[in-house]
């Protein structure tokens, strides 16, 4: 006779297939972050140095084609950190841009129709599923509707899809900026970012004035392990009042673990001042030194913003 034990596996075996398959949950989020999706898109490009002024010559003219596609957050040049370098961040996940040449529009899941672009633009990450019961359609849809409660991230890279493709389509802005202007780029890169939970776009009290992107390169680990040190080193840094912060971005894509902190100062002496009362105070060095065990390298960057920048 067998013993109990063996005679039980079976009947394991058939409850375990009994079970109600569930659709496998899709994560990309690498922390905590804000619950509404809307995501940012970091795009930096060096300039050939010769061909510097020619290239903002070239935005002022003609990038009002892109704009009319998407929402720009703000456009800066470098001015001290780096050298021939352009900044500007691009917003995802909102479509209100009324114009000749705006995008199609893209909202939330809420029809078959919008799944076809949702497949295109999560081609590359989506696990398709063959089954008798669940059609890829069906599985993608139940997918991006799981992947947090209240977000529907997917369809905001759908968004940025959308935007591609009519970017692509738009003769005025291939023929009259990216023709002309490729030449005069050596390299460009991109990032995706969410804002950290705890924090929300800002604008500055008035226009003018400069910009400073500082990044750091946090030990890995994500928010969960450094997030309450670094919140605190930058509300240090808000209560001595000398500054004015507008956002902190914690990669999604690009190289990970890294934050990148926008702050906006009426000038360069007026942030120096600041910055060196700052570190007189027992309160900012108190919880700076907490942070930067979490802290792996940083650099900042000090940006002019364009005319075209919605950030001044």
């Amino acid at each position: 006779m067998l013993p109990p034990a063996l005679l039980r596996r079976p009947l394991a075996a058939a409850a375990r297939q009994a079970l109600p398959r569930a659709v496998p949950q899709v994560r990309l989020a690498t922390g905590p972050r804000q619950n509404n999706g809307i995501f940012y898109e970091i795009r930096t490009y060096d300039i050939k140095p010769a061909k510097m002024k020619e290239f903002l010559e070239m935005v002022s003219k003609y990038f009002h084609f892109r704009t009319a596609h998407s929402e720009l957050v703000g456009f800066w040049y470098s001015e001290l950190g780096a050298m021939n370098k352009v900044l500007h961040i691009w917003k995802y996940g909102t479509v209100s841009i009324p114009s000749r040449h705006s995008a199609p529009s893209v909202s939330p899941v809420s029809s078959a129709r919008s799944l076809s672009s949702q497949e295109r633009c999560l081609s590359t990450w989506i696990i398709f599923v063959t089954s008798s019961d669940v059609s890829p359609s069906s599985f993608i849809h139940q997918s991006c509707n799981s992947i947090t409660e209240g977000q529907n991230e997917s369809d905001n890279f759908a968004h940025r899809t959308a935007v591609r493709q009519a970017l692509a389509n738009d003769k005025d802005w291939q023929g009259k900026f990216i023709s002309a202007a490729l030449p005069l780029v050596e390299k460009q890169h991109n990032e995706v970012a969410y804002l950290v939970p705890w924090c929300q776009l800002g604008k500055p009290s008035k226009e003018g004035g400069v910009y400073e992107w500082v990044t750091f390169q946090m030990k890995p680990g994500g928010p969960a392990l450094w997030g309450e040190a670094f919140r605190a080193a930058i509300n240090a840094h808000i209560n001595t009042g000398y500054t004015k912060l507008i956002g902190v971005f914690h990669t999604e894509y690009g190289l990970l673990n890294t934050v990148h902190v926008l702050w906006w100062n009426e000038s360069p002496d007026q942030r120096a001042a600041g910055r060196h009362s700052a570190h007189e105070d027992a309160r900012v060095v108190a919880a700076v030194r907490d942070s930067v065990r979490f802290l792996e390298s940083q650099k900042n960057v000090l940006l002019i913003p364009l005319q075209c920048s919605p950030l001044k």
